[in-house]
């Protein structure tokens, strides 16, 4: 019987995003948007920084690349995904490392989620609203398409 390996959930999440990339889907789908929430973000700089590694890295030992890509592989996350992230992960860093992908994230009325959901979240990342208003309202609204 086959050992079975279970990845935490932001590994799989990640795994489906460069998926998506890699593959051509967000480049053949354009107006495709696709949203990571409920699960944590401080993974997507790291994402980011090897995706356009791996593509160029199969293509050299592969013979040729997944799919035949417009842009490199991070500009796809960046135009057409968005993740909530907690105030503990720091989203400002975050942003700074991956650019403008974040949004609000509490995991409100859950047990687990925060009492106050935007003061908690502002107590927690020190960025309020008015501040930083893709990241508490655009973000959201544009994944929404709204």
């Amino acid at each position: 019987m086959g050992a079975c390996i279970r990845l935490p959930t932001c590994r799989r999440a990640g795994f489906a995003v460069a998926d998506l990339i890699m593959r051509g889907v967000l480049d053949r789908h354009r107006d495709l948007r696709f949203g990571v929430v409920e699960l944590f973000s401080a993974w997507v700089p790291l994402l980011l920084v090897t995706l356009d590694g791996r593509f160029s890295f199969y293509e050299q030992f592969g013979g040729r690349p997944l799919a035949e890509l417009a842009m490199r592989p991070r500009d796809y996350s960046r135009r057409q995904v968005r993740l909530a992230s907690f105030g503990f992960e720091r989203p400002a860093l975050l942003a700074a490392l991956a650019g403008d992908l974040f949004m609000f994230g509490s995991d409100w009325p859950h047990r687990e989620g925060l009492r106050c959901p935007v003061e908690d979240f502002v107590a927690s990342c020190g960025q309020s609203p008015e501040s930083v208003p893709t990241l508490y309202e655009a973000n959201t609204r544009w994944l929404l398409g709204s």
